[in-house]
């Protein structure tokens, strides 16, 4: 009795070995957030072959957590170091609003001479 190609099981592609090069580039694209079909595609495999790949070889799922775990630490340092350029340009904006002017009087209540009637 014959099979049919798709109930037989997928094997990983020769053209992927688990060598240095591979791996690093498994992290690399991981870091990146490139998802099974993007890094397949960059290896010139099928999506299949590539999990396949993965499910044979240990060291490919861990270059590939690895790059995961890397590209969420370099996001997350790069949310806390715009969190904190926008809390300090959020400082110098509050600091400019409580300056004293050289007359000593608040900047935001002084007033050109022709708006100091309206003022009560």
């Amino acid at each position: 009795m014959q099979t049919s190609t798709h109930t037989q099981a997928i094997q990983a592609s020769p053209k992927l070995k688990a060598d240095v090069a591979t791996l690093d580039t498994l992290a690399e694209l991981a870091g990146f957030d490139c998802k099974l079909f993007e890094i397949a595609s960059s290896l010139h495999v099928s999506v299949d072959e590539f999990r396949a790949f993965l499910n044979e070889t240990p060291e490919a799922r861990a270059a590939m957590k690895r790059g995961y775990d890397e590209g969420t630490q370099r996001l997350q340092r790069s949310c806390e170091h715009h969190a904190a350029a926008e809390r300090a340009q959020a400082g110098k904006r509050d600091a400019r609003k409580q300056r004293p002017a050289a007359s000593g009087v608040p900047c935001q209540t002084r007033l050109p001479a022709q708006f100091q009637r309206l003022k009560t």
